[in-house]
C-alpha cells in the first residue's frame, strides 16, 4: 500500500488550528476555589491558602516576608499541618513570586482559608463553546471547505 500525492496524511493549517484550540479549551478550563472540608484536600489538590497576619510571620523565615497566599499541590494534609509543593506566593502588596514547587509545611493554624481548585464545568463549556464558534465563523470567512480541500478561491495570476 502505498501513499498518493505530495501532501498525502498532511493536516490543513485550519484543522492543525482547530486542535490546537481544542486541546487548549481541554487543558486550560476554567477553575473555581472551593473551601476544603474539615478533613482537608486529598494529596495532589491544587490549593490556595490565604495566610493570616500572624502566620506570615510566623512563616516568613520560609516563605519569605509579608507573604498573604500561597498556591500549591497537597503532598501531605495532616490533622495540623499542610505539606504543599509551591508553586507560587502572593506578598500583601499583591506581588506574586514564583516557585519550583519546594516542600513548605504550613501548620493549619496559620491560615485563614484554604480552597481546593475544581473544573468550572459551566465556565469551560462555554469559553469552549465561543471558541468553537469563532473557529467555525473563521473557517467560513476563509472559504469554508475550499481551504481543506484546496480547491475554488481566486487564485493568482489571472489572464490577459
Amino acid at each position: 500500500m502505498t501513499l498518493e500525492g505530495a501532501h498525502a496524511g498532511a493536516c490543513s493549517p485550519v484543522a492543525a488550528f482547530g486542535v490546537g484550540l481544542v486541546l487548549l479549551v481541554i487543558t486550560t478550563g476554567c477553575y473555581t476555589y472551593r473551601p476544603v472540608s474539615a478533613a482537608g484536600p486529598e494529596a495532589g489538590s491544587r490549593i490556595t491558602a490565604e495566610v493570616s497576619r500572624e502566620g506570615a510571620t510566623a512563616l516568613s523565615p520560609l516563605l519569605g516576608p509579608d507573604v498573604s497566599e500561597v498556591n500549591g499541590n497537597v503532598v501531605e494534609a495532616g490533622t495540623d499541618t499542610l505539606r504543599v509543593s509551591v508553586l507560587s506566593v502572593t506578598s500583601q502588596r499583591g506581588i506574586p513570586a514564583s516557585w519550583r514547587g519546594e516542600l513548605v509545611p504550613l501548620p493549619r493554624e496559620n491560615l485563614k482559608y484554604v480552597g481546593e481548585r475544581h473544573l468550572a464545568t459551566g465556565g469551560t463549556v462555554l469559553l469552549g463553546a465561543g471558541l468553537a464558534s469563532g473557529l467555525y465563523l473563521l473557517y467560513r470567512l476563509l472559504g469554508g471547505p475550499a481551504i481543506i480541500e484546496g480547491t475554488g478561491g481566486t487564485g493568482g495570476g489571472g489572464g490577459r
